[in-house]
């Protein structure tokens, strides 16, 4: 499976366009998730709408089974990667990072990774107790640290 996340507006707007809506879900920090079904049957998306306001996105597909047209479409709940997955993603995106870019999401170019790679090793431990919990500590994460990027998640 190849993904995304991303908190830029822009893209999830064109990301978004034409779904169909397939599920509501809240969650007890109050956040809305909607899940949506991608326009091929094989693709489906996830809306985080925090309390506050602020929004983030995990884009997905499965390469394999859009090459293949008769296969049935996944499950609303099978769509989402896991909390450790979508660290995974974020952490390989992080270490790739170059000054500038630390700079420019307001990092210290010198320990900026160093504090993201254990906020997301945090969130890695809160996982093995309470996904749905480390799934918004995670959304949080990305809020503050790197509002306005996208990076692909390959599982």
């Amino acid at each position: 499976m190849k993904a995304f996340v991303t908190t830029d507006r822009d893209t999830i707007v064109d990301s978004l366009q034409g779904e169909n809506l397939l599920n509501i879900i809240s969650d007890e920090l109050g956040n809305t998730v909607l899940v949506f079904e991608g326009e091929c049957a094989h693709t489906g998306d996830l809306l985080t709408i925090k309390p506050t306001g602020e929004i983030s996105a995990t884009i997905f597909g499965n390469e394999e089974a859009l090459a293949e047209d008769n296969q049935p479409a996944r499950k609303a709940d099978e769509a989402a990667p896991s909390v450790t997955t979508l660290t995974a993603a974020a952490r390989e995106y992080i270490n790739n990072m170059t000054e500038d870019e630390l700079i420019e999401h307001g990092h210290n170019e010198f320990n900026g990774k160093d504090q993201m790679i254990a906020a997301l090793h945090t969130i890695d431990l809160l996982a093995a107790h309470d996904e749905e919990e480390a799934r918004a500590a995670y959304f949080d994460f990305l809020d503050i640290n790197l509002s306005g990027m996208s990076f692909e998640i390959q599982g």
